[in-house]
C-alpha cells in the first residue's frame, strides 16, 4: 500500500509538521511534488526569493539524504561558447541528438 497520503503515515505526519511550521512562520520551506516524467514545479515564493527566471539553469547535487539546488551563473561569453560547438562535431548529428535527449 502506498502511505504518500494515508492519514497516520510517517510521509502524512512530515507533512503535516511542515505545514504547521510553514503557516507559524518557523521554517522558510516550500513542498513540491514530482510527477511521472521527473517533473516538478518550483513554488513561485521559492523563484521571487532565489530570483529564478524561465530559462536559468539550474545545477543539482545528492548530499547524503538530501538535494541541494543551485542557480547556475550566466555565461558571459556565448561566442566562445559557438565557436567550441564547431570543434565537437563528431557529436552534433541527428542521430547524437537522438541517443542523447533523454538523459
Amino acid at each position: 500500500m502506498d502511505d504518500r497520503a494515508v492519514a497516520g503515515s510517517p510521509v502524512y505526519r512530515r507533512i503535516a509538521l511542515y505545514s504547521r511550521l510553514l503557516a507559524t512562520g518557523s521554517l522558510q520551506m516550500e513542498l513540491a511534488r514530482v510527477g511521472a516524467r521527473g517533473q516538478t514545479t518550483i513554488p513561485k515564493r521559492v523563484r521571487a526569493a532565489a530570483n529564478l527566471n524561465a530559462g536559468d539553469m539550474l545545477a543539482f547535487e545528492v548530499q547524503a539524504d538530501h538535494l541541494v539546488v543551485r542557480k547556475m551563473p550566466v555565461a558571459q561569453d556565448d561566442a566562445y561558447l559557438r565557436g567550441l560547438e564547431h570543434t565537437l562535431d563528431e557529436w552534433n548529428s541527428p542521430e547524437e541528438e537522438e541517443a542523447w535527449r533523454d538523459l
